[in-house]
């Protein structure tokens, strides 16, 4: 049981890493392969809280916060596990 709680520990901690990845590269202008691949592998996150926010209060035409939002959400997952190992 601790094995599949580490390896979901271990699923977040990644998904975090390219979370904040996607972030970083979303500042820049470049379109190359490597942020093409980040941003198939992050889109099935963001597009479901992209879809919330947009039928939400905070819904923004200046500023996109659903790579935020997951960020959040994610990191709160992956402490959720860490609390269970």
């Amino acid at each position: 049981m601790k094995l599949i709680y580490n390896v979901f520990y271990t699923f977040f901690g990644v998904l975090e890493v390219l979370l904040l990845f996607y972030l970083v590269i979303s500042f820049f202008p470049n379109n190359n392969r490597l942020r093409k691949f980040i941003t198939e592998l992050v889109n099935p996150i963001i597009e479901p809280i992209r879809y919330l926010l947009k039928y939400s209060i905070f819904r923004s035409n200046v500023a996109d916060f659903s790579p935020l939002i997951s960020y959040i959400i994610v990191k709160f997952c992956q402490q959720f596990f860490y609390l269970l190992l």
